[in-house]
C-alpha cells in the first residue's frame, strides 16, 4: 500500500492530485472514444476508492490513542460528504449541466486537498510544541 511505503501524509496528497486532475479531464472526455473514456473513468474510480485507506493510516499513524474513534468519525463525516456532493452535483445539472459537474467536483476535491493539509501542518506544528515541552 502506497501509505505503507511513504508517510501516510505524503500519500494523501499523492493520492488526491491526481484525483483532482482526472475529475478535472472528464468533462473533455466525452469525445474521445470508448475505450479511452473507460480508461479514464476506471483511473478516477481507483483514486476515489484509495482515498479512504490512505485517510485511515494517516489517521492511526498520527493518533493510533483513538484511531477507532477518529476513524468513526471519519467515516461518517466522509459519508456525509458524499451527500453534500451529491446534492450540489443535482444543483450543478438543475442550474447548468452534467459536464459541469467535473469541474464542481474537481473544486471539492481541491477543498478537501487544503484541508488535508491544514489538518497535516497542524498536527505536525503540535507534535514539534509537544516534543519541545518534553525536552525542556
Amino acid at each position: 500500500m502506497l501509505s505503507d511505503r511513504l508517510h501516510p501524509a505524503k500519500a494523501i496528497i499523492i493520492v488526491l492530485i491526481p484525483f483532482i486532475v482526472t475529475m478535472a479531464v472528464i468533462p473533455f472526455s466525452v469525445g474521445l472514444p470508448l475505450i479511452a473514456f473507460l480508461l479514464l473513468l476506471s483511473i478516477w474510480s481507483a483514486l476515489s476508492w484509495t482515498v479512504t485507506p490512505v485517510q485511515n493510516s494517516l489517521i492511526i499513524k498520527t493518533s493510533p490513542e483513538t484511531a477507532e474513534t477518529l476513524i468513526s468519525t471519519n467515516s461518517g463525516m466522509a459519508h456525509a460528504g458524499i451527500a453534500l456532493g451529491t446534492y450540489i452535483g443535482g444543483m450543478v445539472i438543475d442550474q447548468s449541466s452534467i459536464i459541469n459537474t467535473g469541474w464542481v467536483g474537481s473544486i471539492l476535491i481541491l477543498l478537501g486537498l487544503v484541508t488535508a493539509i491544514y489538518a497535516i501542518n497542524v498536527k505536525e506544528k503540535t507534535v514539534q510544541a509537544v516534543a519541545r515541552e518534553i525536552e525542556v
